[in-house]
């Protein structure tokens, strides 16, 4: 089911195969649960963007 980037992005639990954009990121509020392939080493500015809004992030890495 998707719910769209206005809704699903404001959510408790976001899940995201791909790593999140800019937009993305300012969506996600404070303190949610991240889920993504985020690619820590290629993506160090999203990371600190997911830093500062508390947001906690479980990272697949395969």
């Amino acid at each position: 089911m998707y719910l769209g980037i206005h809704y699903g992005f404001s959510l408790a639990v976001v899940q995201k195969v791909n790593p999140p954009t800019e937009e993305e990121v300012s969506k996600i509020k404070e303190g949610a649960t991240f889920v993504s392939f985020l690619y820590p080493a290629q993506n160090g500015a999203l990371v600190k963007e997911l830093s500062q809004k508390k947001a906690f992030c479980d990272v697949l890495i395969f």
